[in-house]
């Protein structure tokens, strides 16, 4: 049972699963990811405490991803900034198919603060 009480909607672990999946879709169309922060931010608080985390998780990743681009858009002036995105894209896919995989055993994220390469 959800937290919420409202009948119809997106759920705790659908959310959850969306939003991952609009952010891999977002290396393709950059909106998606937009929209996953978006859902994120929307239903952190009507969700359980493991869905939470993944939320949390999620809503880093992203900002901590937008933070990378624009960096290393700024270092490709000197040309560094190709290896920051490269290093950028492996580290974003990993937490998102890491992340993923997570919520299909809907287990929570171990650091939904952290940094790493890892859900």
């Amino acid at each position: 049972a959800e937290p919420s009480s409202k009948s119809s909607g997106l759920k705790g672990w659908d959310a959850v699963k969306l939003i991952y999946v609009l952010y891999l879709v977002g290396f393709a169309v950059p909106l998606c990811a937009l929209a996953g922060v978006v859902i994120a931010y929307a239903k952190r608080n009507d969700v359980g405490p493991a869905e939470a985390s993944h939320m949390a998780f999620q809503i880093r990743s992203f900002w901590v991803g937008l933070g990378a681009i624009v960096l290393g858009a700024v270092l490709t002036l000197v040309l560094v900034g190709w290896l920051v995105m490269a290093i950028w894209a492996v580290w974003a896919v990993a937490r998102f198919v890491t992340g993923l995989l997570k919520a299909l055993d809907e287990a929570p994220v171990a650091d939904p603060d952290g940094y790493g390469f890892t859900a």
